[in-house]
């Protein structure tokens, strides 16, 4: 964590890591990116087709046109709501380890330039890609890997943010 939010949310996973220890209780963290709920989708899009754009928060649901102002996920994950929803379900249903942990994100990225070379950009460098074959296959997969959900749980996620904003992608380089 790089910030008091984040690490406020490693310090819960701890503390729940340690009461699944003692074995009275099963605990289940899961980590969902940015949740893109369909009504978010043309305000991102229009966002990360024109960077640094943010569009007017003219929207009536004043929920939507706040969450338009906030920054973007600098990871560029995202994951549906349907698709988040089926995850929380098989999880509960799970009679797993004591403690278990699963990320909540789609397969792909919202950002219109291949992943790594986005991430490099932004941060100035990379740290080791564990799975460079993931990037090989597409290169805008998320930086979140989902993996353990699809090993442990089945899930696995339905989104394609082409499919869903109508934006192209940049073709790697």
């Amino acid at each position: 964590p790089t910030q008091a939010y984040g690490l406020s949310k490693l310090i819960n996973e701890v503390t729940a890591e340690s009461f699944g220890r003692r074995n009275r209780m099963k605990v289940t963290c899961i980590r969902p990116t940015y949740i893109m709920f369909p009504e978010l989708v043309p305000g991102i899009a229009a966002r990360v087709g024109s960077p640094g754009k943010v569009p007017p928060a003219t929207h009536p649901n004043p929920a939507v046109a706040a969450a338009l102002r906030e920054p973007l996920s600098p990871l560029r994950c995202y994951v549906e709501p349907g698709d988040l929803a089926r995850l929380f379900r098989l999880a509960l249903e799970h009679d797993g380890a004591s403690y278990e942990l699963f990320y909540g994100s789609a397969s792909d990225s919202f950002e219109p330039r291949p992943t790594l070379s986005y991430l490099e950009r932004m941060y100035g460098g990379l740290p080791e890609v564990r799975k460079p074959w993931v990037y090989d296959r597409n290169p805008h997969a998320a930086a979140i890997d989902y993996s353990h959900a699809l090993d442990v749980l089945g899930w696995e996620p339905t989104s394609d943010w082409v499919r869903m904003s109508g934006l192209g992608r940049q073709p790697a380089s």
